[in-house]
This record gives C-alpha cells, sequence and structure tokens, in this order.
C-alpha cells in the first residue's frame, strides 16, 4: 500500500488517514510538496509502537526542489520523493508521527500524528 503525505503551508494531508494494512503487507510512504524550500527532509517516527518490528523506529526521505509532473490534486509539486517499503509485523492501533524539516536551517516546516492500524 502507498499513503500519500501532502505538505501545504504549515499542514500535512495525509491519504488515507487511518491507514489500514494486514499483518505482512508492504507500505510506503509518498511525500509531495509545493514549498520553495531547496531541501526537505521527511520523518516518520514510530515512538510508542513497534508495528514493523523492534529496530524500524525511524524513517524517511529527503527531497530536493525541482517541477515534477502534477501528482493528485497537487498540480505544480517542487519536492516529490519516496520513504522505504516496509512490511507490517504487529497487529494493532500505532499513532505515529510524520515531519518535515528544511534541511539547510533545521526549522520545522510541520509535524502531525497520523494513525496506522494493522489487522491480524
Amino acid at each position: 500500500m502507498r499513503v500519500r503525505v501532502f505538505l501545504r503551508g504549515a499542514a500535512f494531508f495525509v491519504e488515507p488517514d487511518p491507514v489500514r494494512v494486514l499483518i505482512g503487507e508492504p507500505l510506503q510512504w509518498e511525500f509531495v510538496s509545493i514549498l520553495d524550500n531547496r531541501l526537505i527532509e521527511w520523518q516518520l517516527y514510530f515512538d510508542h509502537s513497534k508495528p514493523f518490528g523492534p529496530i524500524m523506529r525511524r524513517f524517511g526521505a529527503q527531497t530536493g526542489f525541482a517541477a515534477h509532473a502534477p501528482i493528485g490534486p497537487i498540480a505544480n509539486p517542487t519536492h516529490h520523493g519516496f520513504s522505504a517499503t516496509v512490511v507490517a509485523a504487529t497487529a494493532g492501533d500505532h499513532k505515529y508521527g510524520v515531519r518535515a524539516t528544511d534541511v539547510q536551517n533545521q526549522q520545522k516546516l510541520a509535524d502531525d500524528d497520523p494513525m496506522l492500524i494493522v489487522v491480524p
């Protein structure tokens, strides 16, 4: 399954939210923005649960400013990237964090807490 994370201004829009997957199902996040920052670091973090096993608690991607073809409702995206693919391993409701940071000045652009539901 692919989860799309849109960053507009200082707010995230996550589709779908909540994310529902089966144990063993692969999962990947797609990151999209229209901001003009040179580099954005996208981070997914699971501080209170371990849906992908004991060692996979933080991961993400870094995107650079560039023109891209339209993506979903975003007509002129300037950032586009993907997380590594992970596999759901632990059933339950997992609140997680998604954060975007400007790499150059370390300014937090947005931070949100969507939900991942893994079912047996």
